[in-house]
């Protein structure tokens, strides 16, 4: 018994010690947030949180017009967290910076606030510093923070990861960086789902965001950076030290005006590999490049999007890529300009070219420079396979061939030189139409042909893939997306007419029409100017079909089902359409259960009505 006291007397004593290593605050007001800052810097507990309330404004103003400070000596690790944005927000006032928080070595963590109205410092809004922990910044907003090195965010480890994720930076300005400024070392850092944009200084660097890594890895995913625009780069920056770069799924738009600067949308420098992979480059200007420019010793380029692109005096209109290995497969390369040579693809290339299955047409550059493509340095080999072209020339630095059948060490075939017939390239619409010869012309053999095209549907159908980076599929959609009958009354049917569309390139097979309710429901193939006629069908690409809905309930009540339509559409085989109606007695008037009511209350007086009248009866004889 003594010894079970004691094993729980020395539980006690453990959980007390750990729970001990963590501390909480829950400050209102600036002054309170300062004073629990400080306290989290020399307590010494293993981590530290502070929950900001809701609703709230922390002004610098509240705290002497100097910004929220925290500089650990130890390894703490600090939590803020918000209530979300635009509910818990930090405030400079136009006067001072916002926050800056350092560690030696703890983790930082902030999220679910906003930071605004910041004005000098080295980051008018946020910083972040530790020196080998993990900084994270997520679900945060930054805006109007002005004048300091950095204007938005500035997120510096000496020798950790770094997490920036699922933030909003809006018209902030710096006299380096404008946007989003990061600094990871031998770690990886994440800049995921992030949205920057209209941060405008013309006289800073960086316009979105500047990202530089060292001795470790950079993954860049699914950020839409646009309107930005600085003097030297106006979209996104990365320069990677022995560090691998995966640049994925990111729209970069509209960068670069005004200008003038040298790169317009990405400016990405590596001394270790680049994978960039389904991004959309549109729209940026620059005076040197306009969509992208990338140096790096490998780079793989694939399935992306670059349109409308501009570097007027540049060698670098679409896109220009560096490298002793390029692979180029499946990207599309439409309308973008240049003065030098190369107004879509430009390769500098000193061991081997792979250009397959691209469409790179329509672009514009001096004549005989490569409108559509220049590949450029001594490349000791080259292959130029199944792309749809206007004119791509070799430079070897003595000569400009634009005859790449001719080119020693260059093997060349399958290449056309038509119309890709995009649907709606103007409002950047790059699904290839119908009839396009651009359709099954890609090599399925193709080095690094990828799984999945730039929108994540199957590259290759029925065995054969296409130039560009969209693949064309079937796309079965229905109009309208639901139907709603409402109340039909009792005893009663309505009808519902829906249109079938495939607005895909390739033929949809529609293979069945399944309703989950035949009780209520049923199909009328035969209704409209242009019938279904059946339940299984082949729709080409841009026809449809019309079929109506027939909604017959057999009793009172609310029926909800699903029509079920069947298909090889990759993004949607199985496409539902819900279907909603009711019906009541009377057509919407007293229903039944309220009939129900009235009888069992007749039913209830009626025997002493009876016996009411019965002694009328005895009483009148």
């Amino acid at each position: 018994m003594r010894n079970l006291f004691l094993f729980f007397l020395g539980f006690i004593f453990i959980f007390s010690s750990l729970s001990a290593t963590a501390a909480t605050f829950t400050p209102t007001n600036a002054a309170q947030l300062q004073a629990d800052l400080n306290t989290a810097a020399a307590n010494g507990e293993v981590s530290n949180t502070i929950l900001l309330a809701a609703n709230t404004v922390y002004s610098t103003s509240g705290n002497g017009n100097s910004p929220f400070l925290y500089a650990s000596p130890n390894s703490s690790d600090l939590i803020i967290t918000g209530a979300g944005q635009g509910s818990t927000l930090l405030d400079g006032g136009g006067i001072s910076n916002v926050m800056h928080l350092s560690t030696v070595d703890g983790d930082i963590r902030v999220s679910h606030l906003t930071v605004q109205n910041g004005m000098t410092g080295d980051a008018a809004g946020i910083s972040l510093e530790t020196g080998s922990g993990e900084l994270v910044l997520e679900h945060a907003e930054l805006k109007n923070n002005l004048n300091g090195s950095t204007g938005g965010a500035r997120i510096v480890s000496l020798s950790g990861n770094i997490s920036v994720n699922n933030n909003v930076l809006v018209g902030n300005q710096g006299t380096s960086s404008n946007g989003l400024y990061i600094d990871g070392t031998d770690g990886l850092t994440s800049v995921n789902e992030n949205t920057i944009q209209n941060n405008v200084n013309s006289a800073a660097e960086t316009g979105g965001i500047q990202l530089d890594v060292h001795n470790g890895k950079a993954s860049v995913v699914h950020n839409t950076v646009t309107g930005n625009s600085a003097a030297s780069t106006s979209g996104i920056r990365i320069t990677a030290e022995s560090s691998e770069v995966y640049f994925s799924e990111n729209l970069v738009s509209g960068n670069g005006v005004p200008g003038p600067s040298l790169f317009g949308g990405v400016a990405l420098s590596a001394t270790g590999p680049v994978t960039f992979l389904a991004n959309t480059i549109l729209d940026n200007r620059a005076d040197s490049i306009g969509g992208i420019g990338i140096e790096s010793p490998e780079i793989i380029f694939i399935n992306n999007i670059v349109a409308g692109n501009a570097a007027p005096s540049g060698q670098g209109g679409g896109a220009y890529l560096g490298s002793f290995s390029n692979f180029c497969v499946n990207n599309t390369v439409y309308d973008n300009e240049n003065g030098i040579g190369g107004g879509g693809l430009s390769l500098f290339t000193l061991g081997t070219a792979n250009i397959y299955n691209n469409i790179v047409f329509a672009n514009s550059a001096p004549a005989a420079s490569g409108q559509d493509i220049l590949i450029g340095g001594p490349a000791t080999s080259g292959a130029l396979f199944n792309n749809d072209f206007g004119e791509a020339c070799v430079n070897d630095g003595m000569t400009v061939n634009c005859d790449p059948t001719t080119v020693a060490n260059f093997t060349t075939g399958a290449n056309i030189n038509v119309d890709p017939l995009f649907v709606d390239a103007p409002n950047a619409n790059f699904n290839l139409a119908e009839g396009s010869q651009a359709i099954d012309a890609g090599d399925v053999n193709a080095p690094d042909l990828p799984a999945t095209d730039h929108d994540g549907n199957p590259r290759v159908v029925n065995g054969q893939v296409d130039m560009g980076a969209l693949e064309a599929q079937p796309n079965i959609v229905t109009d309208p997306a639901s139907l709603d009958f409402g109340d039909i009354g009792g005893n009663k049917s309505s009808s519902l007419s829906l249109i079938i569309a495939n607005v895909g390139s390739l033929p949809a097979d529609v293979s069945g029409l399944v309703l989950s309710d035949t009780v209520n429901y049923s199909l009328d193939l035969n209704a409209g100017s242009d019938p279904c006629a059946a339940s299984s069908f082949t729709l080409p690409g841009g026809n449809n079909c019309t079929l109506s809905v027939i909604f017959s309930p057999k009793q009172n009540g609310l029926f909800n089902a699903t029509l079920t339509i069947n298909s090889n559409d990759p993004d949607e085989p199985a496409l539902a359409v819900p279907l909603s109606g009711s019906a009541q007695a009377g057509g919407g008037g007293c229903s039944l259960g309220a009939v129900g009511q009235v009888s069992s209350l007749w039913s209830g007086l009626l025997p002493f009505f009876f016996w009411g009248f019965v002694r009328l009866k005895r009483k009148s004889l």
